[in-house]
Parts: structure tokens; sequence; C-alpha cells
């Protein structure tokens, strides 16, 4: 996958975009301070959300580096959620690339989401490095773009990094 992107980045002439060497395994010091998703639903919705870091070594032998607390939250008709508002953020990351998983429990039913980063390929914002990802990219989802029951399509996914000293902007 990540030679995919780092082939169109490069077709495109975009290569000065990267945060770093896309070939490394080793990135600056970096934290996820956000990790907004949505909309849930068509309808105001209660849920619960535990979210999960690995890196590729650890997802190789089955295991996750680490898993934040469970969280339930409120999340209104057609809005987005921060799964880590009420956390501190996640642990400070330096591999290159990780995974992040989330297990929801919605009234419709349980979702394991999981969504790949890459350091190289998170886009500066003035909050930090943004990773968008939509529901088509998402784990877990695939399966749901054409019949929308788990989620509605316009479904989006944003991690939000940032590098030392860790402070939200």
């Amino acid at each position: 996958r990540w030679v995919a992107m780092l082939e169109r980045y490069l077709k495109s002439g975009s290569d000065q975009l990267l945060m770093n060497d896309a070939l490394s395994s080793k990135a600056p010091p970096h934290r996820l301070i956000s990790l907004r998703m949505g909309p849930l639903s068509e309808h105001a919705v209660e849920i619960t959300a535990t979210v999960g870091f690995a890196s590729r070594e650890s997802m190789a032998k089955k295991k996750m580096c680490s898993w934040l607390p469970e969280v339930r939250f409120h999340v209104d008709q057609g809005c987005q959620v921060d799964l880590l508002k009420g956390h501190d953020g996640g642990p400070v990351w330096t591999d290159s690339e990780g995974v992040l998983v989330m297990r929801l429990r919605l009234p419709t039913g349980r979702l394991k989401l999981r969504v790949w980063w890459h350091y190289a390929f998170l886009q500066e914002s003035p909050h930090g490095q943004v990773l968008h990802v939509t529901k088509e990219w998402t784990g877990g989802l695939q399966k749901d773009v054409i019949k929308n029951k788990l989620v509605p399509r316009n479904f989006h996914f944003f991690a939000t990094f940032v590098g030392a000293p860790y402070e939200q902007s």
C-alpha cells in the first residue's frame, strides 16, 4: 500500500510533500492528539469506543501496543465525534507507521475499524500532521460502501498528530 502511495506522489511531482523519507522505518517522535470520525448515524446515538495503537511488528504478533480506556459518547445526528476527548492523547510514536484500531459499540451493533498511517504521508496543517481517510479506505467499512447500513456514505476519519512538545494547537 505504501509503495502505491509513494508511486502516486512521485508521479505527480509531489515528493516535496512527504513529511520525511517514506522508506525509513523511523520517524520523528509524534503523538496522536485527535481522532475524529463521523457521521456515525442519521440520528443521535450513544456509542462506546475503545482506541488501540499498534506497530507493524506488534500486529505481526497479533498484539496491540496500547489501548486507551473505554469512553462513552453522545453523538448528535450527522455529527463527528473525537474519540480522544477525555484522554491526554495517544502514546509517543517513533515508528514511521502504525495502525489505529477503534472498537465501537453502536445501537446497531459493534464495529471494529482499522486505519494504517505512515508518517511520511501525513498532511501538514495548522494543528499538526493530519491523516484524512474516507469510508472506502477505512478497514471494516469497505463492504458497506454500497449499502451504507453501518455508517452513512459521507463518513470520514481524521487523525491529528503533533511532534514534541506534544501540545495541541
